[in-house]
């Protein structure tokens, strides 16, 4: 029967032949190649088959037989074992290309023997399916020489569904050996079961936690799990997991996707979750010192490849992205490092080096790095362009990447746009060119077209999450870290209060007014979207349908918030009126201090919703008016929520000022809405008006009828309206020659100068570079940056208002009027201030200071004391400011120097107690020290010490005691309390040396500075203030004091940190 098979199947192999010989006659070019193709093929068949029958007929003849013994030798068996365990990289390369190569083999034999089946008649198509096709070079296992890479490739080949999905991405064979070397490492385990899944999942999950708080969390976790190991089985993957624990940990610090980390430790099988993420994490799964880094790399150098071919023009504006996209990426990448390089990439790359090549000359990557196998290929530019995201983001779902692009992307614009304005039309242009590379049906173009949507939005202060929000790139919910199911949601009081308050208020307007109901649903959204993406209404706001059927079928707001899992049974029911559900649907992260008025708090928020929903829809203002009326007759009729009315200014806009010079109107607008209170209104408006009168007075019937437009506009207690209604008395105080502070003091509208204002005017008025550069002007520049600085960090809202007046009134200056300069020289100070620089060095920048002036200076803060028990005592301070004043009374100029500033400081940090000995006592001291009374005797007489217990001392004695001695022990009682910090003795020394050099010879400072060190060790053997110094031979044996028992406790004055020496030492300079 057999021959008979093998005589038919031969028959029928010729019958086809000669068939395509036939065939093939009337087919020309191809068609004629490929028929002569057949013909041989089908030859070789026939004798093929020809030696089959050879072989049957053959197989009843007799062989001789050959007896072969083995003998088992156990030793070979180890050797051999231990020879697959030691197979190398470049071995398991060969095997699994091999095994590619079989597989490519096996579709090209597939894709031939279709065409194949398409060319032959229909008798021999089934003839033809019997045949088995076969390359006669064809690649197998088989052929490598190696037991070891047969295996290892017959294992790649076993894997051949997995293989296939990284095939079909694109990549090249040794792409696709790189990835399954990764991914599926020699020597795999068997996946574990769905138990050792979820044990994993669980374990990864406490790593995370433990990562989010503190470094000791993590190895409190790896003894838990080790805890847990040991009471499981020794073949347990429990043990597994906890072999690898530090692996893990750094995996999850660099982003690694949860899933990844467990299908990596084969404890979970591969899903299409997790799939996408194979390709990416491969590589970044080893710990290496650069993996992160190699990978980041070549991508950034792929990118810089193609554009130097295709766009050389826009290098520099790569550059200039990639210096801003460096602020967003992890550190690992090293993308400083390719900052820095950024020339040496580009000439690297011109010279047609691959970006591995790049990297390695770089040396990030290295030769034999296992990324190599992706950087010598061909990249593509479209996966190269995704370089510029963060590795650590790369665990988004497949479904919001477009929300997570259109988020990164809009965050680096916006560094753009903070940093240096000026690139954002050159950004514009290479979006434009990334979008061309991407393909015309690219999502990426439809972002592009709305990029000046997005830059004004930027501008006015919007998030980058609410703009993808609005363009529809992102919903309203923020993208989670981490898959968040109802069974680990977060069941805490805050998120089960929001419910039961949630649930409350819509069971009221059930009641009340069931059709309603319909536009809450509609408004939850803008309101969410108006607390911000990560606010905890959005929680609910998905829920809100299920919560309205529950309500409608009378179920309780607590049951229904149980059973959507935001609270738990054990839970307290949390009572709530219809008033205080409100209030927590208006709660933001804003707190509202106990002192804060909360009526203001609560119309500023109402009013800034409506701004929100006039800018985004506003045909909706009157359903908001009618919702308004409804949500205040749930508050009650004696709520404040009445008096919230909508002002006819919200909906008539600017139309009304569209008649007057844009310039006035600017201006009075800016005057008036950017104010604080009723004294910046009067000062702004007046300064405007004042000018008006000098350069045109035809302009102030404008200026009237512009601020009352403008004042109708705003709530009816706001301070323009009292100053307008006065307009004509200012009007008359001007045209006298009053000064805009005198009228606004006497009118009432300013009690006193604001503290800030001064600054900035003093900081305006000082000497300009061309001016005298004596020895006061680089001290007092100094001085005022001090100022500023503090004032920057403390109150940065003044100093930005005050800014803005100033800059209200340069507007109607002349262009070249001197305003402008000193406008210049603010915003200079400003700036480098906020870059870091100290205020000697902005000093000589603005070219008040030489290059050696100020070289010891030292910062506000560097002088302040962290711990109340480190401050000086009260009575201590008085006599050190009152040995200050005194070094001034023969200096006029510069005690007047110096007090100005220390109103300006003061009124900065009125509630300083130094602030209130100066500004209360300073006349008092200054007569008194005029009389020749000592500081002892003064600060006694205004009860900032003590009486002294011995008065038998008579008063020459008392007159005896020295400057030098008064220092010393000020010195030692705040040592006293420094002795065992390192760091705030230190700067002790530092602030000692500074005042030695306004102080007085008669004050000794240079002696007791050379003698720190003793005074230290004197104090910290227990000597009190007094003995220290009688020690050191800088006070008198008669005034040596015994140890007071309240040493030991911390004094109840604290110094202000911008009260320190050494701002004073900048400000003034006593020869």
């Amino acid at each position: 029967m057999q021959l008979w098979r093998v005589l038919a199947l031969s028959a029928a192999a010729a019958a086809c032949a000669v068939s395509g010989a036939h065939g093939a006659s009337p087919i020309e070019g191809d068609d004629n190649a490929e028929s002569t193709g057949l013909f041989s093929f089908l030859t070789q068949e026939l004798q093929r088959q020809s030696e089959l029958v050879q072989r049957f007929f053959g197989a009843s003849l007799e062989a001789p037989a050959t007896t072969i013994v083995i003998v088992e030798d156990e030793a070979f068996y180890d050797d051999a074992e231990n020879e697959h365990d030691a197979l190398t990289h470049q071995e398991q390369q060969l095997a699994c290309l091999t095994a590619v190569q079989v597989l490519h083999e096996r579709d090209e034999l597939k894709q031939e023997r279709q065409q194949l089946a398409k060319r032959l008649r229909s008798p021999f198509k089934r003839a033809f399916q019997v045949l088995s096709l076969h390359y006669d070079d064809e690649t197998s296992c088989e052929d490598l020489d190696d037991m070891r890479l047969v295996d290892e490739c017959i294992r790649v080949l076993d894997m051949e569904d997995e293989v296939r999905k990284f095939m079909t991405r694109g990549r090249s064979d040794e792409q696709v050996c790189t990835l399954v070397r990764e991914t599926y490492p020699v020597g795999t385990q068997q996946v574990g079961g769905e138990l050792s899944c979820k044990l994993c999942k669980r374990f990864v999950q406490m790593v995370v936690q433990a990562l989010k708080q503190e470094v000791s969390n993590v190895e409190q976790v790896r003894e838990i799990i080790g805890d847990i190991c040991d009471s499981m089985s020794a073949d347990s993957m429990c043990h597994t997991f906890l072999k690898q624990y530090d692996q893990i940990v750094d995996w999850l610090k660099h982003g690694t996707d949860p899933a990844v980390v467990c299908l990596q430790l084969t404890m979970c099988p591969v899903t299409k979750q997790v799939e996408q993420l194979a390709d990416l994490t491969a590589l970044a799964l080893k710990k290496t010192d650069n993996g992160h880094a190699c990978f980041y790399c070549t991508k950034v150098s792929c990118i810089v490849r193609y554009v130097s071919k295709m766009f050389p023009s826009q290098l520099d504006t790569v550059h200039q992205l990639l210096k801003f996209a460096c602020k967003l990426t992890p550190q690992d990448c090293k993308c400083e490092l390719l900052d820095q390089n950024f020339d040496k990439i580009v000439a690297l790359a011109k010279q047609d080096k691959t970006p591995h090549e790049i990297c390695v000359a770089l040396n990030i990557c290295k030769k034999t790095d296992s990324a190599s196998a992706l950087s010598e290929s061909q990249e593509s530019i479209q996966e190269a362009l995704t370089a510029l995201v963060p590795l650590a983001d790369f665990d988004v779902n497949q479904d919001d990447k477009k929300c997570f692009y259109c988020d990164y992307i809009t965050t680096l614009i916006q560094i753009v746009l903070q940093e240096d304005p000026d690139q954002v039309n050159e950004i514009r242009e290479y979006a434009d060119m990334i979008c061309s590379i991407l393909g015309d049906d690219n999502v990426c173009h439809k972002y592009v077209g709305k990029l000046d949507t997005v830059i004004d939005q930027l501008r006015k202060g919007k998030h980058p999450r609410e703009i993808c929000t609005g363009l529809k790139y992102c919903g309203a919910k923020t993208l989670p870290l981490f898959g968040n199911t109802e069974s680990n949601a977060v069941q805490d009081n805050q998120t089960c209060l929001y419910c039961d308050y949630v649930a409350l208020v819509l069971h009221v307007i059930m009641q009340q007014d069931a059709d309603q109901v319909d536009q809450v649903r509609e408004y939850a959204d803008m309101i969410c979207g108006f607390m911000g993406t990560d606010n905890v209404c959005h929680q609910y706001v998905d829920k809100l349908d299920v919560m309205i059927d529950q309500l409608k079928k009378g179920r309780h707001p607590r049951e229904i918030c149980v059973e959507l899992k935001f609270c738990t049974k054990s839970m307290n029911a949390l009572p709530g009126s219809v008033e205080n559900a409100m209030s927590a649907m208006v709660a933001t992260r804003r707190s509202v201090d106990v002192q804060d008025d909360k009526k203001c708090f609560y119309c500023d928020y109402v009013a800034t919703m409506i701004q929100v929903i006039l800018q985004e829809d506003a045909d909706q203002v009157n359903e908001i008016r009618e919702y308004a009326d409804l949500i205040c007759g749930m508050l009650g009729a004696d709520n404040v929520c009445h008096k919230i009315a909508f002002l006819p200014g919200v909906t008539r806009g600017d139309e009304d000022l569209s008649s007057f010079d844009q310039g006035l109107v600017k201006v009075v607008k800016n005057s008036i809405e950017s104010a604080i209170d009723g004294c910046f209104v009067c000062t702004q408006l007046t300064s405007v008006i004042e000018v008006a009168l000098e350069q045109d007075p035809a302009q102030i019937n404008q200026i009237r009828q512009i601020a009352d437009l403008v004042c109708g506009f705003l709530p009816t207690d706001t301070k323009c309206r009292p100053y307008i209604d006065k307009l004509d008395e200012v009007i008359d105080s001007l045209k006298k020659g009053e000064k805009p502070k005198a009228i606004c003091h006497d009118m009432k509208f300013c009690p006193a100068t604001h503290g800030i204002e001064k600054v900035i005017q003093s900081s305006l008025s000082a000497s300009s570079p061309t001016s005298d550069k004596g020895n006061t002007t680089c001290a007092y520049c100094s001085g005022v940056v001090t100022v500023l600085e503090y004032a920057l960090k403390q109150q940065p809202d003044q100093v930005r208002e005050a800014r803005q007046a100033a800059g209200i009134v340069c507007e109607l200056l002349a262009a070249d009027d001197k305003c402008h300069q000193d406008l210049k020289w603010f915003d200079a100070a400003v700036f480098q201030l906020k870059a870091g620089k100290q205020p000697h060095e902005i000093c000589q920048n603005l070219q008040f200071c030489s290059s050696a002036a100020e070289v010891n200076s030292i910062k506000l803060s560097d002088l302040k004391f962290l711990d109340p028990s480190l401050a000086p005592s009260r009575c201590s301070i008085c006599k050190q400011n009152s040995l200050l004043l005194a070094s001034m009374i023969t200096k006029p100029d510069s005690l007047a120097t110096f007090t100005d500033e220390m109103n300006s400081v003061c009124r900065l940090i009125p509630e300083s107690k130094e602030c209130e000995l100066l500004t209360k006592h300073r006349d008092t001291i200054i007569d008194a020290l005029k009389n020749n009374e000592d500081v002892e005797t003064i600060c006694t007489r205004i009860h900032e010490c003590k009486p002294l217990n011995q008065v038998t001392k008579p008063a020459e004695s008392e007159k005896f005691m020295s400057m030098g001695c008064l220092l010393c022990e000020y010195t030692a009682e705040m040592l006293a309390y420094a002795a065992k910090n390192q760091n705030e003795l230190r700067l002790a020394k530092v602030a000692l040396e500074t005042m030695c050099t306004i102080l007085p010879p008669s004050a000794k400072c240079d002696v007791l500075s050379s003698k720190f060190d003793e005074l230290v060790t004197l104090v910290g053997a227990g000597k009190s203030p007094s003995q220290a110094c009688h020690s050191i031979a800088l006070c008198g044996a008669a005034f040596v004091e015994a140890p007071e028992a309240e040493q030991t406790e911390r004094p109840d004055y604290l110094l202000p940190a911008q009260f320190a020496q050494t701002p004073v030492g900048e400000l003034v300079e006593v020869a």
